[in-house]
């Protein structure tokens, strides 16, 4: 089942964040099962909204992708203020639902063996 993830991290400033982002480069090699990803900064530190296809795909990419970084470059004593809470629906904002992860799955394989659909 999909999963909103929350936390906030008040340690995590701005360019702490920029740097993860540039070394982790979820933009550029999106995590599998990761629909949706925002960030943003109140007081400085670090609040974000994902919503993932399950919570085990959300813990994977933590320890395989976030963890081994976060443990060598940041100088937090802290830990995140997590929560989990199953997603219900996750349209856009012309409110059309997202597609279903296999039809994700489907549409990647089919562009990258080149069918476009047509």
């Amino acid at each position: 089942m999909a999963v909103v993830m929350t936390f906030s991290w008040p340690e995590i400033t701005p360019d702490v964040y920029d740097a993860v982002r540039k070394k982790v480069r979820w933009e550029e090699d999106a995590p599998d099962g990761c629909v949706l990803h925002a960030a943003w900064f109140v007081h400085g530190g670090l609040n974000v909204m994902d919503i993932w296809e399950s919570e085990d795909h959300f813990n994977r990419f933590i320890e395989a992708r976030i963890a081994p970084y976060s443990r060598a470059n940041w100088a937090c004593k802290a830990t995140p203020n997590r929560s989990s809470t199953p997603c219900t629906v996750a349209s856009s904002p012309l409110g059309s639902a997202a597609p279903a992860p296999e039809e994700r799955l489907h549409d990647q394989r089919a562009a990258e063996d080149g069918d476009d659909g047509r």
